[in-house]
């Protein structure tokens, strides 16, 4: 047994540094699996999706009613506002007693609510409100991607409005589809396709989430699987929940009517903190790989971080040309491994061809003076000598688009001078 763990701690180190020769697939994918669980946990140990989720709970628990009665009124104005409260109330009405009492208050506050008397200014209000409550839920997400760049304010309104409508209807679609099964249950329900649909619309949802709410490009495959697991796990921790929610009626005693507030403060918590570990998650999947633990801990190619830094320098300096005053974020270059994205970035601020704006309303960089044909030799041997591992695994996720510079980092720096360099190190 001992022999065996070590065994898989050499594979797992060795992945780790990029020394994947002799793997078998079924070995690469057993390191890829433990490298992105490690990740997990130690997010988790770090106690940063513990923060996040303690925060979305508190940010859930205030804003409740404002999405709900903003949420009805888009869904009443798209024709679904009656289906959809006739679905939810039946969804309600099998949840332990305890929940029935929070989620009826909410939905009866939210279902009388008139905007007439609230009026023009009251209904600002309230759309600011939902903002900056889903405006909450993005930058978990971002913290779990490690984006520090939020979406513009415009970019907000579409995105956000877009998950208050998409998901409700998702929701909806499925309740149809059960409907329509149950005219032909007896060949559904020997399939059992019946007991899957409450688990493909959490799947749907949790793969929506993880696809539109962090500010950067996500991957469809990474979103879907996880969406996948978060679905399974969420569903899981309701189930136990359902199990083990009779022995807490004790809670009565000491609570009295209040008694609901906790215990859906536990589960509202729990929740969110599985939504949040399927984040991370498909940050993993992405952003890992052979010789890549996370960012600020990237052992990278001197190449694949040439042909990174052109790329963010070619973006910048299209930007600059055209004119539009617009700053160029990490959350562009999302087909990129985002460590190595972070690292670059980094690396050109550092060496002054990038500067950093942030004045509170926008962040991001733009070019520190304009680019030119010439530069690009000194950048490559400035990237050459900066102390990178020249053996480093190389085989990253390195877009098409960025690898027209590859022949270029080549005739820059030409393998005599990789060569000469390498003796010149090792006496």
């Amino acid at each position: 047994m001992k022999a065996l763990l070590a065994k898989l701690g050499e594979k797992f180190l060795a992945f780790h540094k990029g020394q994947t020769q002799g793997f078998s697939r079924p070995e690469f994918w057993v390191a890829r699996v433990a490298q992105m669980v490690w990740i997990v946990w130690r997010s988790f140990r770090q106690d940063l999706l513990r923060t996040q989720a303690a925060a979305l709970t508190y940010s859930t628990l205030i804003s409740m009613v404002p999405l709900l009665v903003m949420g009805l009124a888009l869904l009443r104005g798209l024709g679904y506002g009656e289906t959809i409260m006739n679905w939810v109330n039946t969804q309600v009405a099998t949840l332990p007693p305890d929940f029935q009492t929070v989620a009826q208050v909410a939905l009866d506050t939210a279902n009388q609510a008139d905007f007439a008397k609230l009026g023009g200014i009251g209904g600002v209000i309230l759309l600011v409100l939902v903002i900056q409550v889903i405006s909450r839920v993005e930058h978990s997400f971002n913290s779990v991607w490690g984006v520090r760049n939020p979406r513009r304010l415009v970019q907000k309104f579409s995105h956000y409005i877009s998950i208050m409508v998409v998901v409700p209807i998702l929701l909806v679609a499925a309740t149809t589809i059960t409907a329509q099964m149950k005219l032909t249950q007896s060949v559904f329900e020997s399939l059992g396709i019946l007991k899957l649909i409450p688990f493909f619309s959490v799947w749907l949802a949790m793969a929506f989430l993880n696809l539109y709410l962090p500010n950067t490009k996500v991957l469809p495959l990474p979103a879907i699987v996880s969406g996948f697991f978060s679905a399974v796990l969420w569903l899981g921790w309701f189930r136990f929940y359902m199990t083990v929610q009779p022995g807490v009626a004790r809670y009565n005693i000491l609570y009295g009517t209040l008694a609901s507030v906790p215990i859906f403060l536990v589960w509202l918590y729990f929740s969110w903190l599985l939504v949040l570990i399927g984040a991370k998650f498909t940050y993993a999947w992405q952003n890992t790989g052979p010789g890549m633990l996370e960012e600020g801990n990237v052992d990278i190619a001197p190449r694949t971080f040439y042909l990174c830094c052109r790329a963010i320098l070619k973006r910048t300096e299209s930007l600059f040309q055209e004119g539009k005053g617009e700053l160029v974020s990490i959350s562009d270059f999302g087909e990129w491994p985002i460590g190595v994205v972070h690292a670059s970035t980094q690396f050109l601020i550092d060496h002054d061809y990038l500067h950093r704006i942030d004045d509170g309303e926008a962040s991001g960089f733009v070019l520190a003076h304009p680019w030119r044909e010439q530069d690009a030799q000194p950048l490559a041997q400035l990237i050459w000598h900066s102390g990178l591992n020249p053996d480093a695994h190389s085989a990253a996720r390195i877009p098409e688009s960025a690898l027209v510079w590859d022949q270029e980092f080549s005739r820059l720096v030409p393998t005599q001078t990789r060569a000469e360099d390498q003796v010149a190190s090792s006496t």
